[in-house]
């Protein structure tokens, strides 16, 4: 007998949320049987897409990018039993992703036409795996085990960007910008000048380029979303609860008043949140002066900013962007203009905050040695799109992207006599950016599919490339 030939790929979604629990709907097909959404994926659509897809048209739930994959596909064991309408599925490979939602099930619009599910609600994983019929039980718990990492990590991000994207007079700066920072972590960005670190990490305070810009996506400070903040729930957000180290500081200070004045003047706009931290601007502005290498404050606070070196209004700057305790920080290069001794003191100070605190840090720099040593995490970007993401040390040993390659080839070992490797070529301009793989030009192992759109591919825990080496066609 001919045996049946298997039908067509499937998607299956976890959705998970901050507290632990997972999504799972009573389906119509098996009452009382709960299990995750799950649909086929159609003619040239990528897995992905058909996640999204299908968790839309079956649940009503709108997605951006998954918080992680299962690398392999996987298949459900089933029975010699079993009911001839399933017997087409025998075989069929499921690819599963994981997605994070703080929302109430109840708020979901089911599929009317083809429902699937008679109602959704939050369950334990290991309450789902009992409760799923028999055969999908193995799956189930392979995809419980690679869960555990979201359910049990369930700390929300003080900082979280969603396909975001900005563009200024009809140009494209950056697009599908998706990563995260949780509280007590430092993600560093990086990546060539021009390729939109900056003007991402302002999206977090509000600050966009206004005429003629706009913004698409998501970016969302512990949870609430920046672009629907009303002007005076800005101006709270700004110097209380996101503090920034901007990467000029004789740009960031008024000329006209002393040092002291400027730094009275956080406690003065935000005096109500000071209040509510026990901040006193009389012992805080000291200490902090103190800690940043500063031997004498009294001294310092009636000094104007011409009469400072740059290393010194540096770490003014970046004494007034921690005043309040912010649980945010976004340090741009804010150690490039300090020798290496205060170098590593205000690293040593940023670390203890974050841990202290349990703020999140944004460290923006070109300093590989600096990501290597202080960052939990990283991101890189280039020409407007974040092409890599990998904790460091999985970065500095396994780097997936060709360009991530060349930036740690790049860098000088004194250890060992080597010719210096440089990337040729340069960043493309805003007005060259095109759908395709954007460093095709420059990279040494560009083929054919390289000029079309570049899907993200997992390439373990919290490590994702967005190249087509990874996702041949």
């Amino acid at each position: 007998m001919e045996q049946e030939k298997p039908y067509r790929e499937n998607v299956g979604m976890v959705v998970f949320n901050s507290e632990g629990y997972v999504l799972a709907g009573d389906r119509i097909q098996y009452p009382g049987s709960f299990q995750f959404p799950q649909g086929g994926i159609d003619a040239g659509e990528s897995p992905l897409a058909a996640a999204r897809r299908e968790l839309f048209e079956e649940i009503g739930l709108a997605v951006t990018e998954p918080a992680g994959e299962i690398g392999e596909w996987l298949t459900y064991e089933f029975p010699e039993d079993i009911p001839e309408h399933l017997k087409k599925f025998r075989g069929q490979k499921q690819k599963w992703f994981f997605f994070r939602w703080d929302g109430n099930p109840a708020d979901l619009q089911l599929d009317l036409h083809e429902r699937e599910f008679h109602s959704l609600k939050w369950m334990k994983m290991e309450d789902l795996a009992k409760e799923v019929v028999s055969f999908k039980r193995p799956t189930y718990d392979r995809i419980a085990r690679e869960a555990a990492r979201f359910l049990t990590d369930t700390s929300k991000p003080v900082l979280e960007y969603r396909r975001f994207g900005i563009g200024l007079d009809g140009y494209r700066l950056c697009e599908e910008v998706s990563i995260f920072l949780k509280p007590g972590e430092i993600l560093g960005l990086i990546g060539e000048s021009g390729c939109g670190k900056s003007i991402t990490a302002l999206a977090a305070t509000g600050t966009l380029p206004e005429p003629g810009g706009y913004a698409a996506g998501e970016v969302l400070f512990n949870g609430r979303s920046i672009f629907a903040m009303k002007p005076d729930e800005l101006r709270r957000l700004r110097g209380a609860e996101v503090g920034v180290i901007f990467q000029e500081p004789a740009q960031a200070l008024n000329p006209l008043l002393t040092i002291g004045r400027q730094l009275n003047e956080v406690f003065e706009f935000h005096a109500e949140q000071a209040a509510e931290r026990g901040l006193k601007a009389s012992q805080r502005i000291p200490a902090l002066l103190e800690r940043v290498g500063f031997a004498d404050p009294d001294r310092l606070l009636s000094t104007y900013p011409h009469e400072l070196s740059g290393g010194m209004l540096q770490r003014v700057v970046i004494v007034m962007a921690l005043l309040l305790k912010p649980s945010l920080i976004i340090a741009d290069e804010p150690t490039t203009a300090l020798d290496v001794t205060v170098q590593a003191q205000i690293m040593k100070l940023l670390v203890e905050l974050k841990t202290e605190e349990q703020c999140g840090v944004l460290l923006i720099t070109h300093n590989m040695g600096l990501v290597a040593q202080y960052a939990d995490r990283l991101a890189v970007m280039y020409a407007g799109k974040v092409i890599e993401e990998s904790p460091v040390d999985v970065f500095l040993s396994e780097p997936a992207h060709p360009y991530s390659r060349g930036l740690l080839d790049a860098i000088p070992d004194l250890e060992r006599k080597h010719e210096l490797k440089a990337i040729p070529g340069q960043v493309p301009a805003p007005a060259q950016y095109d759908d395709g793989c954007r460093f095709r030009n420059r990279c040494p192992k560009a083929f054919d599919a390289c000029d079309k759109p570049v899907p993200v591919t997992a390439m373990g825990r919290d490590h994702r490339v967005q190249c087509w080496l990874f996702s041949r066609p």
